[in-house]
């Protein structure tokens, strides 16, 4: 089945990052949920090339990852900033808008994970102030194998990935363990699914950098084992 003919619903609640797409592409999943995208495209008036690209790299972003043992240390950071980077930057401001939405109108349910927003939004503020700090001071160190330099950098960083993988597991708790009720709309559905495909990210990520990128570090693990 082609992309095309999936309706908007579908999309939104099992494809993670689709939500971004058909917001930013203004096509309406909520109120058209049972349109296929192909008809939507048209309703809504989308370039149908934009959208189709769109979510082909979401295909892409999926796959397996390649072999990092061929990759120099400078296409390594490359694809981390790439494949992660850039994805959180596109992933937590669309989970803060679905989480406010699901606060605004199911804050009278039970299960309506109260808060949540301002969790994400704690964890938004946290990543791009450490991703930043390592795009502007540890990879150009990598890259320069400046190795030196950049080793009294990792024990930061990696204390820092230990304070995310705490904040993943608060956002988790905070979401009431991704627990639905069974009248969830479609932006409470895409929510935890998209809070599931970051938390799955993230964890890549960072396990990623400490045991691929830093280790290219000489005596990367000597030093590890004494800290």
């Amino acid at each position: 089945m082609s992309i095309l003919d999936v309706t908007l619903e579908k999309l939104a609640v099992e494809i993670p990052g689709a939500t971004e797409i058909l917001y930013r592409f203004k096509l309406d999943y909520k109120q058209h949920h049972s349109l296929p995208l192909r008809d939507a495209i048209t309703e809504y008036r989308a370039d149908k090339q934009s959208v189709i690209e769109e979510f082909e790299r979401l295909e892409i972003r999926g796959k397996i990852r390649p072999d990092f043992s061929q990759y120099s240390e400078k296409d390594l950071v490359l694809y981390i900033v790439t494949h992660y980077h850039n994805v959180h930057r596109k992933q937590l401001p669309e989970l803060i808008r679905l989480a406010s939405t699901v606060e605004k109108e199911w804050g009278h349910d039970p299960l309506c994970p109260v808060g949540l927003s301002q969790c994400i939004r704690n964890i938004l503020e946290d990543t791009l102030a450490h991703m930043d700090k390592e795009e502007k001071t540890l990879f150009p160190m990598i890259i320069q194998s400046n190795w030196d330099m950049a080793a009294n950098c990792m024990a930061i960083f990696q204390f820092e990935h230990g304070e995310h993988v705490r904040s993943l597991k608060k956002l988790q708790r905070s979401a009431h363990n991704f627990q639905l009720p069974t009248n969830a709309c479609s932006h409470w559905k895409a929510l935890y699914m998209g809070l599931q495909a970051f938390i799955t990210t993230m964890r890549d990520h960072i396990h990623l950098e400490d045991t691929t990128l830093f280790a290219r570090m000489p005596d990367y693990l000597s030093l590890s084992s004494r800290s």
